[in-house]
């Protein structure tokens, strides 16, 4: 009988452990997974998953920061050529300028040493007129000397016991030597009647400044 504990069982098949544990897993679980197998399989990611790092995201910034890096050496190489490349153009521009100065000078140096070339030619020869100095001439040498080769002439009309012609002659001397382009001559007033009444000389000393034969100026006496 049911319950009876001292009934014969042996009508019904005794069921093993693993038959009531696989009874009750199909019971619990339809499909016939093992679910044992899958929580251990998820508790074996998560101990993966919180071992092993994150090495994407790592590998990521380590890829970026080394990027930048050679990215910022790239940069300061660049920056360092282009500056030497400036350097290198300022020093071309500054040799340039150099040169053209220095040809400007030389150019400069050629006109000038041509000057004082032709300078020194035109002394020589004024010299060799009689400039520089204050000579005596002769009635019959005044139109020679005063309308020849000289652009500038004085002549000074003098009497020898006049002092104040001697005056007159002492200051023409000094500057004769001071201005070379111009001939400074002296002539006797009392030896030369043509050209005293011909220039209307009244007075001595008297000084007449010719240019180019022509009278420009006069000084009669000491007047200012």
């Amino acid at each position: 009988q049911p319950g009876d504990l001292d009934g014969d069982d042996s009508g019904i098949p005794e069921e093993t452990l693993s038959e009531n544990l696989d009874r009750r897993l199909r019971v619990t679980n339809p499909r016939g997974e093992v679910p044992s197998q899958q929580y251990f399989s998820q508790q074996q990611q998560q101990q993966q998953q919180m071992v092993q790092p994150t090495p994407t995201n790592t590998m990521g910034a380590n890829g970026t920061t080394e990027e930048a890096l050679f990215s910022k050496s790239d940069e300061k190489k660049t920056d360092k050529a282009d500056n030497e490349e400036a350097d290198a153009d300022d020093d071309s521009d500054f040799d340039s300028e150099y040169d053209d100065d220095d040809q400007a000078l030389e150019a400069f140096r050629q006109r000038r040493l041509a000057e004082l070339k032709r300078n020194h030619v035109k002394l020589d020869e004024n010299k060799a007129k009689g400039h520089g100095e204050v000579r005596t001439i002769s009635q019959d040498e005044f139109l020679p000397e005063c309308t020849g080769s000289s652009k500038y002439v004085v002549v000074h009309f003098f009497h020898d016991e006049f002092e104040r012609c001697k005056i007159m002659d002492h200051h023409l001397r000094v500057i004769a030597p001071l201005h070379l382009s111009c001939k400074f001559v002296r002539i006797d007033g009392e030896k030369a009647p043509f050209f005293v009444a011909k220039l209307a000389i009244q007075t001595l000393p008297t000084l007449l400044v010719f240019k180019d034969g022509k009278t420009i100026d006069r000084l009669i006496g000491f007047d200012g």
